[in-house]
């Protein structure tokens, strides 16, 4: 399957077409290992298209309960700092 085409025009406009006029939005990573970098990396391919994202890092231990937690309720809990 080809991948897609990298269009920020129509990304901008899928996301106006949803509704999203710039509100905050946090991606959660753990620390350690590749995943700082990678994160920061679709944070900056994200913002392009003028996404407003804020990245959170948790020691992997508070993420991985974090992530029980959220898998067995709604709403997302809040990470320890």
């Amino acid at each position: 399957m080809p991948s897609p085409a990298y269009d920020l025009n129509k990304a901008r406009a899928l996301l106006k077409e949803a509704g999203y006029k710039g509100e905050e939005i946090e991606m959660l990573g753990s620390m350690g290992g590749t995943q700082e970098v990678e994160i920061a990396t679709v944070q900056a391919q994200l913002k392009k298209i003028g996404m407003n994202i804020k990245i959170r890092m948790a020691e992997r231990g508070p993420m991985c309960k974090c992530a029980a937690r959220v898998n067995t309720r709604s709403s997302s809990p809040a990470i320890p700092a």
